[in-house]
């Protein structure tokens, strides 16, 4: 008979008590008074007996002793285990690290942090020296709202399964940056460095970049802070050569440099399987999310309220540098220049950019361009269920150039001016280029083509209140 219902053993039950049973099945075997039989695949143990189903612990109470004394010996102690147990073992717990409470030089009440006053608040050198000592799959605590001076750059590098637990903590950068660290060097608020399994969480970063630079033909144009001068490589945070990363609820204000910066422009410094969600950044003095060399990156519920660059660049300008699997979804971006720019010199393909809400952008830009270099194309845009609150003013809201395979779908854009063009602007675009159901106000078409790209299918378009299309 089959052991079944409370009698089955789960994978995740005491190891040596399965082992026990394994054994004591196998000796009953071999003296043939079970016949037993071990299901390695869904860890299921089935002992028949002559009339009754016995439990393990019922063979051990109703066992015989047998004329081969190094079989009883080995029985005897088996049964000396503790007794079978159906239910799973407790995980293992968590390796918690909690940041000393003298780090922090103040708490955050409902105005923000308060303005560090003495140099040795900067805790740059302790935090960096502590992570060095924490095991890799620790989660690091910091202190409930807890402000921390961070005047230079924290590391980390090389760890496996660490994740950063800010407890609503901010990072305050409090002095400017060395004139020995400006442009072309760097002085980043955190850099990630290698390692994979990371999570960052549940924290602020923010920086010097706090004096407005008025922007009129901006949505919200005081909202801004000023463009990154001397300090374009002072990132929110930069990750470099890392793997399955996320960051999560985290916000970053006043940068001076991108507010999140994905790889660099060479191959060991790309990024894979990034997850960006519930993130919030502002006033970054160059892009919102600059991704530079990354395969796998997810951008979902961001908003990037003001930043002074794009609110998303995909720019690998590197020779061996590349963008591809990029999901954009669910975001809200307002740029002072464009919302989202994929220029670069090398392969930005596999994106799909949906249900966003563009607010502002320059008129002399389109809020998306797709525009790869004429050597070849880039390939699989899919952008689709994306709306504008503002529009541009006599030019396309949207421009694809050197791509391959096109969708444009169900979006609302608006454009603006005395003569604005056409709404997509195809240049050497060729595959499958589809153009549908879109509300395109105010544009007189739909699309504009030159004479390399493919035949459009474009239909259930609306311009103006009216249908447009008649490709389909």
């Amino acid at each position: 008979m089959r052991l079944s219902g409370p009698r089955r053993i789960s994978r995740v039950t005491r190891r040596s008590s399965l082992l026990g049973l394994g054994l004591l099945a196998t000796g009953a075997l071999i003296i043939t008074l079970f016949v037993g039989t071990i299901q390695k695949d869904k860890q299921v143990v089935s002992i028949p007996a002559s009339s009754t189903t016995q439990t393990p612990n019922e063979l051990c109470a109703n066992w015989h002793q047998t004329p081969v004394k190094w079989f009883n010996d080995l029985i005897n102690k088996l049964c000396t285990l503790p007794p079978q147990s159906n239910q799973p073992l407790p995980p293992n717990p968590s390796k918690a690290v909690v940041v000393p409470a003298d780090f922090a030089y103040a708490v955050r009440s409902s105005t923000g942090c308060p303005v560090s006053v003495a140099v040795t608040d900067d805790v740059t050198s302790r935090l960096n020296t502590l992570l060095t000592t924490i095991p890799d799959g620790a989660t690091v605590e910091l202190a409930p709202s807890a402000c921390y001076r961070l005047d230079q750059t924290l590391f980390i590098r090389d760890r496996r399964n660490l994740t950063m637990n800010g407890n609503g903590a901010t990072f305050k950068r409090i002095s400017s940056t060395p004139q020995a660290m400006l442009y072309p060097k760097s002085n980043p608020h955190f850099a990630v460095q290698n390692g994979s399994g990371l999570t960052l969480q549940d924290f602020r970063i923010e920086g010097l970049n706090t004096v407005n630079v008025s922007h009129p033909w901006a949505l919200d144009p005081s909202g801004f802070g000023s463009g990154f001068g001397n300090k374009a490589f002072e990132s929110g945070i930069i990750l470099t050569g890392t793997s399955r990363i996320t960051i999560t609820n985290v916000k970053i204000d006043a940068v001076f440099g991108d507010g999140i910066t994905v790889g660099s422009e060479r191959a060991p410094t790309c990024t894979s399987d990034v997850t960006i969600g519930s993130v919030s950044i502002d006033r970054n003095g160059r892009q919102g999310i600059a991704v530079v060399c990354a395969t796998g990156v997810v951008i979902d519920r961001v908003e990037v309220l003001h930043s002074h660059g794009a609110a998303i660049d995909l720019e690998p300008n590197g020779a061996d540098a590349h963008v591809q699997h990029v999901e954009i979804s669910n975001s809200y971006f307002n740029a002072r220049i464009i919302n989202i720019a994929s220029y670069g010199t090398f392969d930005i393909s596999d994106v799909s950019v949906h249900d966003n809400t563009l607010g502002g952008w320059s008129p002399a830009y389109p809020w998306l361009c797709v525009c790869g270099p004429s050597s070849s194309h880039r390939h699989d845009w899919s952008v689709q269920n994306n709306k504008t609150l503002r529009g541009a003013s006599n030019r396309s809201t949207v421009v694809f150039s050197n791509v391959k395979n096109v969708r444009f779908s169900g979006n609302t854009s608006n454009s603006l001016g005395r003569e604005p063009a056409a709404s997509v602007e195809l240049t050497n675009v060729v595959g499958a280029i589809q153009i549908t159901d879109n509300t395109l106000r105010g544009a007189p078409a739909t699309y504009s083509a030159d004479s390399a790209t493919g035949a459009v299918r474009a239909c259930g378009n609306r311009l103006s209140g009216q249908q447009g299309g008649s490709h389909c």
